[in-house]
């Protein structure tokens, strides 16, 4: 095997390793949050790399048996998305408010597909390594790697919709977050609790075309998750009163969502119900702007 087959083969692996490290994120989910985590996708990311890189090589080779072999290699990387998908399931057991299936989904789909990006890009930058030279490989796959960083960011809450934090009040032994109607709370001591630590947030589509992103219960319970998830919870196993949830307006469609975070802080509860992630099944049906 030539010298070029070879820095082909190191500059593939190197871009598909620096574009899966920097894919790597702990954001305020915390997922993936330990140490074997960042091992395991790593380990991945290389195989990834590795699998799209040897396949220009081969080609250049003609060596169309090992071709085949690693198109049979790459078809594995969908079991990436049913491991992280039964994972995630198995710890929805113990979530006193869990993710939800849609949620679920759309973690499973990302690390799956991420993998195939990764094979891309180390397949265009050893191809072009073997095609026009070294210099330009490492030029394509830094070109490559930094488009990746900029088309990664994926819809957020705030984009499709107005955030404002509203009051909690009672009617008599009602309670209401502005004028949507919550439940009935007819222990005096829950509703001084409730009137202490209650905190509510109000969610109205930008535009009439989202407003069956919010409609949909898997976002509703994306955005429940990760406000507790982030802020905590007063609610335990045997005080429903004091659960969160979300409601709806039936006459202008708006949302109000109503919980006891352990943190209050009202900048803080904006910034993690602005950046939950609009999950790809929400999307459906809805208009051109997702």
């Amino acid at each position: 095997m030539s010298e070029r087959y070879f820095v082909a083969i190191f500059v593939g692996v190197l871009w598909g390793l620096v574009n899966r490290i920097l894919l790597l994120r702990v954001d305020y989910r915390a997922y993936p949050s330990y140490p074997h985590a960042y091992m395991s996708h790593l380990a991945f990311g290389f195989l990834a790399s590795l699998v799209g890189t040897v396949a220009p090589v081969a080609l250049a080779a003609q060596q169309f048996d090992a071709v085949t072999f690693l198109l049979l290699v790459a078809t594995q990387f969908r079991e990436i998305r049913k491991m992280e998908r039964d994972k995630l399931e198995r710890l929805e057991s113990i979530e006193l408010v869990p993710r939800g299936a849609n949620y679920i989904e759309g973690i499973a789909e990302v690390f799956e597909l991420r993998n195939y990006l990764i094979m891309f890009v180390s397949a265009a930058a050893a191809g072009a390594v073997l095609l026009w030279g070294e210099s330009l490989g490492v030029l394509i796959g830094l070109i490559l790697v930094a488009g990746t960083q900029l088309l990664r960011s994926d819809l957020r809450l705030d984009d499709v919709a107005k955030i404002h934090i509203a009051s909690v009040r009672f009617e008599g032994p009602q309670l209401f977050v502005e004028d949507v109607d919550f439940m009935n709370v007819a222990l005096p001591d829950l509703r001084a609790r409730i009137e202490e630590w209650g905190v509510g947030v109000v969610i109205e589509a930008r535009d009439s075309e989202y407003l069956g992103v919010l409609d949909n219960f898997g976002q509703r319970q994306a955005i429940i998750h990760d406000l507790v998830h982030v802020l905590g919870n007063r609610a335990d196993v045997d005080t429903s009163e004091l659960k969160p949830q979300m409601r709806k307006n039936l006459e202008t469609g708006k949302m109000a969502l109503y919980f006891c975070p352990m943190d209050g802080d009202p900048d803080r509860i904006l910034n993690v119900a602005a950046h939950t992630p609009i999950l790809s099944n929400a999307r459906r049906g809805s208009g051109e702007g997702l």
